[in-house]
């Protein structure tokens, strides 16, 4: 549905949306209006109303799925630069406090691409099943995704995959099928990632697999059909050699490799394919 509103009428719904305080002021009706409360309402809502969708739309005017739709709607319109963002963020915090459940996510008003603009929305203590689920609905908005189980990781990583088995990563990526970069650090891995990802990443173009004792010279393989790979970050993979890279560099002559021991994280320039 599409809701057609001024904006006064959206600068008052927001306003009043994000000065919301306190338990007992009342609920957030479907048009974003706040219903105030009482003594009695509030033990009808406690006792038998909060169980039932029908009771709360038709005596408390209590409809989330529609309060978060035009939220969103609101937040799609609104220009970067607009003046309303400021209290259109301070309404959106609040009505993720009011309903977690239906929570919106920054993806869902155009803030998307890298992990960092979106694991922080998850919560600090997000598992696997809130990655998966979140990736189901949004992942196509994705280009960039991170992971990393150390806190001391990239800003914004996702945390909760210590282990990433092949099934896994193959789930991630059939939600994920517009991923430019793809990076992982200190993952213990399947038994074959680079395949997995060669498969469902085609146009993949900046991937990074550190400190991983699962990627072996054989697996670069995988990767010689990769023509979109432009760069390629192996540091502390210590099972893959220069000989190994040297056989991936004459697939892809262009490709950028950074990584091998001693070069750290500086491009491998000395690394030349044989002509």
């Amino acid at each position: 549905m599409i809701w057609v509103l001024s904006r006064d009428m959206v600068k008052t719904k927001l306003e009043t949306l994000g000065n919301l305080s306190g338990k007992k002021v009342g609920w957030i009706r479907s048009d974003l209006t706040i219903k105030k409360s009482n003594w009695l309402s509030r033990l009808i809502w406690t006792v038998v109303a909060k169980h039932f969708s029908w009771m709360r739309k038709y005596y408390y005017c209590v409809d989330l799925n529609q309060s978060h739709s035009i939220l969103v709607q609101i937040g799609n319109q609104l220009p970067k630069k607009d003046s309303y963002q400021t209290i259109f963020q301070k309404a959106v915090k609040k009505f993720n406090q009011v309903a977690p459940k239906h929570r919106i996510i920054s993806a869902e008003f155009g803030k998307m691409g890298r992990t960092s603009d979106w694991t922080e929305e998850l919560g600090p203590k997000y598992t696997k099943k809130d990655v998966f689920a979140f990736l189901k609905e949004h992942g196509k908005k994705l280009t960039e995704l991170f992971f990393s189980p150390y806190h001391g990781g990239w800003q914004g990583s996702i945390k909760c995959f210590e282990k990433i088995t092949d099934s896994e990563l193959d789930k991630i990526l059939e939600y994920c099928p517009n991923l430019k970069k793809l990076w992982i650090r200190h993952n213990e891995l399947g038994d074959n990632p680079l395949s997995v990802i060669s498969s469902k990443l085609r146009h993949l173009e900046n991937l990074a697999i550190l400190s991983s004792d699962e990627v072996k010279d054989r697996d670069l393989e995988y990767l010689n059909g990769m023509c979109s790979l432009k760069h390629l970050n192996l540091h502390g993979c210590d099972k893959i050699t220069k000989e190994g890279l040297l056989q991936l560099k004459e697939k892809l002559p262009e490709l950028k490799i950074f990584g091998l021991e001693p070069y750290g994280f500086f491009e491998i320039k000395a690394l030349k394919a044989k002509k």
